[in-house]
C-alpha cells in the first residue's frame, strides 16, 4: 500500500512535471511563431505618380489637326468619315467605316488603342494605307493626342 503511495505520488510529480514541460515548450513555440509572423516585412506600393495628361480639346487640338490634314479628302462628297467642321465629331462616332470590315465604328471607347481613327494614324495600320495618304507622317505627339482623346472619353469640347 505504502508502495502504491509512493508509486503514485511520484507518477503524479513525474505527471506534473511532464505537464509543465509541455507547457514551457508551447509557450516558447508560440514565441517564436509570433516572433516570425511580426518580423514579416510587407512591401506596401507607394501609390503610382499620375502622369500629367493634358485634356485634349475636340475642337482646339483635333479639329485643326483634321484641317490642316485630312479634309481635302474626307469632305461632304469625298472619302468618309466627313472630318469638316461641324460634321466631323458626328461622323467619327455615330458613322461606320465603308471599308475595313473588320472594324464596326471609328472610335472603340472601351479599347482606344483598337480604334480605327487611332490605328490609321499608325505607321503599318491593320486596315488599309496610313494616314494621311499622300501627306506626311504625323508626329508621334499629334498621334498620342487622338489616342488621349478617345481615352478621355471622346469629348466634343
Amino acid at each position: 500500500m505504502i508502495q502504491n503511495i509512493v508509486f503514485s505520488y511520484l507518477f503524479m510529480v513525474t505527471l506534473q512535471e511532464v505537464k509543465t514541460l509541455i507547457m514551457k515548450k508551447l509557450l516558447i513555440l508560440s514565441f517564436v511563431i509570433s516572433t516570425l509572423v511580426a518580423c514579416e516585412r510587407k512591401y506596401i506600393e507607394p501609390f503610382p505618380k499620375s502622369p500629367t495628361v493634358t485634356k485634349v480639346s475636340f475642337s482646339q487640338d483635333l479639329q485643326p489637326l483634321f484641317n490642316a490634314d485630312c479634309i481635302s479628302c474626307h469632305s461632304n462628297g469625298g472619302y468618309a468619315p466627313d472630318l469638316t467642321t461641324g460634321a466631323s465629331y458626328n461622323e467619327l462616332l455615330i458613322g461606320a467605316p465603308v471599308n475595313c470590315n473588320s472594324y464596326s465604328s471609328y472610335i472603340n471607347t472601351l479599347a482606344p488603342a483598337t480604334s480605327l481613327l487611332y490605328i490609321k494614324l499608325l505607321p503599318s495600320p491593320a486596315c488599309d494605307d496610313m494616314m494621311p495618304t499622300g501627306g506626311s507622317q504625323w508626329s508621334p505627339a499629334k498621334v498620342q493626342m487622338v489616342l488621349d482623346w478617345i481615352e478621355q472619353g471622346t469629348l466634343n469640347n
